[in-house]
């Protein structure tokens, strides 16, 4: 047991348990609303693109660092199927004026931001003893910073959800992944406290952090 809580006399330990979810929910997108992706030409940006659009989205913005490759061009016109606009805006969300210049960009555009969804993260696997500051700030970065910036550039969008992609990583560790296990459990840990926000009023939009157990490969 690596998470143990005391509350006077109880000792409690955490454990995970299994989770079904229902028949999947249709009405949490909204057609006049835009969306917003981050880390949105990895495998799970585009993934989440795709849902969005086969749900009728109205805009959907994809935020990265990198430019376009051919592979990712291809991947980004075939979500340019339907009546969802799909555009690609290259920025960094460790960089605070790059996130809030994409928010501006976004309002400007017309359609309210209805939700955020932080897919953006890197891993770097080593030994902790290994590991450089410059490593460890390439993978805290994306996730910490970047979860703080698009909070705060958004706080006052009237959002529906806030999505962070965390992984189980954060609760059970994995060898040479110090770092990316800190990083998500920072992600689990913030969703609550923004969740804790809503519900005194000071936020918008459902928190919640995904806890991925399985590996979405590259779309094809």
């Amino acid at each position: 047991e690596a998470d143990v809580q005391w509350r006077g006399d109880v000792r409690g330990a955490l454990r995970l348990r299994p989770f079904l979810a229902g028949a999947p929910a249709t009405d949490y997108v909204a057609g006049d609303g835009a969306y917003l992706i981050s880390g949105g030409v990895g495998a799970l940006g585009v993934h989440f693109a795709r849902l969005l659009c086969e749900r009728g989205a109205a805009k959907v913005v994809l935020v990265g660092r990198s430019e376009l490759d051919e592979t990712r061009r291809a991947h980004l016109a075939r979500l340019q199927h339907g009546t969802t606009e799909v555009t690609y805006v290259r920025a960094d969300v460790t960089r605070a004026e790059d996130v809030e210049r994409v928010v501006d960009d976004l309002r400007r555009s017309g359609a309210p931001l209805r939700g955020v969804l932080h897919a953006a993260g890197v891993i770097r696997d080593a030994r902790a003893l290994d590991k450089t500051p410059a490593q460890l700030l390439e993978v805290l970065g994306p996730k910490i910073a970047g979860a703080l910036h698009l909070d705060r550039a958004t706080a006052a969008d009237p959002l529906d959800f806030f999505v962070l992609c965390s992984s189980v990583v954060a609760q059970t560790g994995n060898r040479g992944q110090t770092d990316y296990a800190y990083a998500n459990a920072f992600l689990d840990a913030f969703a609550a406290a923004r969740e804790a926000q809503r519900k005194a009023g000071a936020r918008r939009g459902r928190s919640l952090s995904i806890l991925s157990l399985i590996h979405i490969s590259e779309p094809t």
